[in-house]
């Protein structure tokens, strides 16, 4: 899932920094929560002949822990160039296309995001979990209006099993029913399924509803793209 930039301007009262303009992620790469952090230091160093190497610190105005981003800096002409941030961003990202078509998915993905890092894995899979029954159930709904309320009361496997098949056909459906239930439920019964294999039975799931809300975005046809170039 690629990385959304935002474009920032620091009020550090340093000119070399303040006359600028950085790109940042627009996620923090703890939490990932969308947020326009505070700049709360920067750093110069000489790159070599052509470039300066700038180190931002920034805090998250949702989780307040700090992380840093690095910048190419030409010295021609002042020009910035994005190059890491620390700590990495990963695959945790929400696509803007689901965000968008399901904010209560986002948010709940993005607090067990952030329960996984904190290594809160029993708080970490029922959020998984949650997300993915609000963003089945989301699409659905958008796809059977006339079905909302049968949708709405339907479990999670239920919803797997019967609308998407080409994927609930093999284990994936079973595996991400055992999981909730072992985390969800007092009694454990499936004891044999594990937190790295309900990651990758979501990613399964939320990557098809991506690749479906993909395709229903209108698209130029390739000749209406000739002819308007010609």
């Amino acid at each position: 899932m690629a990385i959304e930039f935002q474009a920032i301007s620091t009020t550090l009262g340093v000119s070399y920094f303040d006359v600028v303009t950085y790109l940042i992620p627009k996620q923090c790469p703890h939490c990932y929560v969308w947020m326009i952090p505070s700049t709360i230091d920067a750093k110069q160093l000489s790159y070599d002949l052509h470039f300066d190497m700038n180190f931002l610190s920034h805090s998250c105005v949702g989780c307040r822990k700090n992380f840093v981003t690095t910048h190419f800096r030409k010295t021609s002409n002042n020009s910035i160039t994005f190059h890491s941030v620390y700590p990495e961003m990963t695959n945790k990202a929400v696509p803007i296309i689901i965000a968008e078509f399901s904010p209560q998915f986002a948010n709940i993905y993005r607090q067990a995001a952030l329960a996984e890092n904190l290594d809160q894995i029993e708080l970490a899979t029922t959020g998984y979990r949650m997300a993915l029954e609000i963003l089945v159930k989301d699409y659905l709904i958008a796809e059977f209006p006339e079905l909302e309320e049968q949708i709405k009361y339907s479990s999670l496997h239920q919803c797997l099993t019967e609308y998407f098949k080409d994927i609930s056909n093999s284990v994936a459906a079973h595996v991400v029913k055992s999981l909730s239930n072992d985390y969800v439920h007092y009694i454990k019964k499936h004891t044999h399924a594990g937190f790295e294999e309900l990651k990758f039975y979501f990613e399964i799931f939320v990557n098809d509803i991506e690749t479906k809300l993909k395709l229903k975005k209108p698209i130029i046809k390739k000749a209406n793209m000739l002819s308007s170039m010609s």
